[in-house]
């Protein structure tokens, strides 16, 4: 199966300086013999891990990078991924609001979990309970539906048509 890069060099460069400044959360590697490590110890790559179309998911953002893993795409491991970090966002200043209103303060640095804090205009895998939280309020932070994991669907119970109506 031939895997094409979804990432430049230079960007693919790039994100893998960034993402040693990430320190690992939890000094070890997850369950079932898994090397993968949170807070950037992966570099970036292709997912292997499918969109809300069944096809490789895209990277969502590299610059900051984000994911549960710091990979820059929407993956999940739901043994370790509590939050089900699975919904690429177009960061809004309303939405960014929202969370830190209801307590996901995603504007604040907390360079102790790598994290630089976001601003609008950013991408960030949010947690896919937390996306629908804000949508169900009124304050809908729009999908990147190529970089949205397709497990999404199954977490939030929605179809991909009911998904569509949410896409940037």
């Amino acid at each position: 199966m031939l895997r094409l890069p979804l990432l430049s060099h230079s960007l693919a460069q790039r994100c893998r300086a960034h993402a040693v400044n990430f320190p690992s959360i939890t000094g070890g590697t997850f369950a079932a013999g898994s090397t993968r490590r949170y807070a950037g110890l992966a570099p970036p790559t292709q997912s292997a891990q499918l969109n809300v179309f069944n096809e490789p998911m895209a990277v969502c953002c590299t610059s900051p990078l984000t994911g549960f893993f710091r990979t820059g795409s929407c993956e999940t491991d739901e043994e370790n991924d509590v939050g089900r970090h699975t919904v690429c966002v177009l960061i809004s200043n309303d939405f960014l609001k929202h969370q830190k209103a209801v307590g996901n303060d995603l504007i604040t640095p907390r360079p102790e979990f790598g994290f630089v804090g976001l601003k609008e205009g950013d991408r960030w895998c949010v947690c896919a309970s937390r996306w629908k939280q804000s949508v169900d309020q009124g304050v809908v932070a729009k999908v990147i539906l190529h970089s949205t994991n397709v497990k999404t669907l199954r977490i939030l119970g929605m179809t991909l048509e009911e998904l569509l109506q949410y896409s940037a």
